[in-house]
């Protein structure tokens, strides 16, 4: 059954006439009458909107559940409307597009609910011992949101990866890693010939262990990937510039996860991973 409703104007302007176009577009023309407003809708289908005059101050129409997104849609009022109802009102032909009536016009989507992900299964001795004995089976460490791993042991993971050649992949995102984790990651680089991606975002580094893995960066011809985005404590402008130093310098870096908040260094930084970017697909088509 269909709700209805009244609806009345109180608005003293110029009557508008209304009527679809050619191209079946709604439009409104001006007329010359004051103090009265007349909407004469016409619709592509019988009975959706009631085709009789509306005057300003005294007359009321009835107006079903069904026509009411039409007409809001007519006033630009879209925030009355439901997504479902907008979007199905674009792709109507001549049938009424509100399937909902009008106990939806102002309710949200329904709330979805995602599952919380599953607990990293990464046994933490078993892979460091792995990475010690340098392991050729083992070419991705992943330690993400392991948040009770010992400062001293993701210390040791990476002194075991100075001398691995085989692990490809290292990320330690959400570990609760700090500045003396951040030192041992910069000593690595310096050493390592292997790491092509490094993660080491959403942790505790401040801007003085960040600025040691930046640093280290000069030294390193093979990282490719490099996440450092998400830190407890706001890197500064002076980190900032160094990073953008260090894309300028570094030719081998493609992907450099960091938000910037200065547009300088952010500028500097794009135009350097795109120069990289552009190098590889030039030796790509040689």
């Amino acid at each position: 059954m269909r709700q209805e409703f009244c609806f009345q104007t109180h608005i003293e302007i110029k009557t508008f006439h209304s009527s679809w176009n050619s191209q079946n577009l709604f439009v409104l023309k001006p007329e010359v009458e004051q103090n009265e407003i007349k909407m004469c809708v016409k619709t592509c289908h019988e009975g959706c909107l009631c085709k009789d005059t509306v005057t300003a101050q005294t007359k009321k129409r009835k107006l079903t559940s069904d026509c009411f997104p039409v007409l809001l849609a007519i006033l630009g009022m879209y925030t009355l409307m439901s997504n479902k109802q907008y979007y199905d009102a674009l792709g109507t032909t001549g049938t009424i597009a509100n399937t909902e009536g009008i106990n939806s016009v102002v309710k949200p989507d329904p709330f979805k609910i995602f599952p919380e992900e599953p607990p990293n299964p990464t046994n933490v001795e078993e892979t460091l011992e792995r990475i010690l004995n340098n392991d050729s089976s083992l070419t991705e460490v992943n330690l993400n949101n392991i948040k009770d791993i010992p400062i001293p042991t993701l210390k040791e993971v990476f002194e075991a990866m100075k001398e691995n050649s085989h692990v490809e992949v290292l990320s330690i995102a959400a570990t609760r890693s700090n500045d003396p984790v951040a030192y041992a990651c910069a000593e690595m680089l310096q050493e390592n010939t292997s790491l092509q991606s490094l993660n080491i975002e959403s942790n505790f580094i401040t801007s003085d262990g960040m600025m040691a893995i930046i640093k280290a960066m000069a030294n390193n011809a093979t990282l490719v990937e490099l996440k450092i985005d998400n830190q407890r404590q706001k890197l500064g402008d002076t980190v900032e510039m160094e990073i953008a130093s260090m894309l300028e310098n570094n030719s081998s870096i493609l992907k450099f996860g960091y938000h910037f908040n200065q547009q300088g260094p952010r500028a500097r930084a794009a135009m350097a991973i795109t120069r990289n970017n552009d190098m590889l697909r030039q030796q790509r088509l040689r």
